[in-house]
């Protein structure tokens, strides 16, 4: 009897390697057969089955294991892990911000296989990929981020999310010495949609996520008199601690505010 061991590609494909000798050649094609034939129906049934996937932009470009860039995993807006021989991905569900979890389409030869797997973002170049059966591993980004247009991805639900919320002091980069101190600085209070200063309120509109740390918007002001400022584009970007926010609006040097 012709033995056959199955080892993994990627993280899902298998490949029939045939240990015997001649007499069991036909043998070994025939499971060659079969693998091909399962492969085939896999990649039907994604053509047919598989809902769209749009993986968001923060993830896209060549990721290296562990810094090593002589092997990338390319990530695009559709596939995780271009060129390689692996089932299509079939769904994926975005967890939290930076945190998205895939599944990919089934093999019929190995039905009870857990194709699962999710990316987070652990930096501004570092991405984590863990598994239901394997040993999470980093991976750091190799080249350029890819360009992306700034209104990709509209925020679900509108407003800017929970990590921006809360009271800021104005601030120059780097920090205060002192920050949120009475009469050292302008407190303000931002909330999904809104950011309240003591001579006045910004209302957010139209708040579109470019990635995890960023968000840009249309923002209104109204003086604390009634009176109404024209209305501008402003991007918050935090920082990778949470602590501070650099407002970006253009004809201007940047603002800096720091968390109280």
């Amino acid at each position: 009897m012709c033995k056959v061991k199955f080892l993994p590609l990627g993280i899902a494909a298998a490949l029939a390697v045939a240990a015997c000798g001649e007499a069991d050649i036909s043998a070994a094609d025939e499971t060659a057969d079969g693998m091909a034939g399962a492969m085939a129906a896999a990649e039907q049934q994604a053509a047919t089955e598989a809902p769209a996937v749009t993986i968001p932009a923060e993830f896209h470009g060549s990721w290296g294991f562990y810094g090593d860039c002589s092997s990338p995993l390319i990530i695009n807006a559709t596939e995780v892990g271009v060129g390689d021989d692996q089932p299509p991905l079939s769904k994926m569900e975005v967890l939290d911000d930076g945190v998205v979890e895939f599944d990919r389409v089934s093999n019929p030869q190995m039905p009870e296989a857990d194709y699962r797997f999710g990316l987070s973002v652990a930096g501004p170049d570092m991405l984590v990929m863990s598994s239901p059966d394997a040993s999470s591993m980093w991976m750091e980004r190799c080249g350029a981020v890819p360009a992306q247009p700034a209104t990709e991805v509209v925020q679900q639900g509108g407003g800017l999310p929970a990590a921006f919320h809360g009271e800021w002091d104005d601030t120059i980069e780097g920090g205060n010495e002192f920050p949120c101190e009475p009469g050292m600085g302008d407190i303000s209070i931002i909330t999904a949609n809104t950011r309240e200063f003591s001579y006045g309120i910004t209302r957010f509109t139209n708040v579109r996520r470019i990635d995890a740390n960023t968000y840009e918007m249309t923002g209104q002001h109204t003086r604390s008199n009634g009176e109404a400022l024209p209305a501008v584009t402003t991007r918050y970007e935090l920082s990778a601690d949470g602590n501070f926010i650099t407002e970006r609006i253009e004809g201007y040097d940047p603002f800096y505010y720091e968390r109280c």
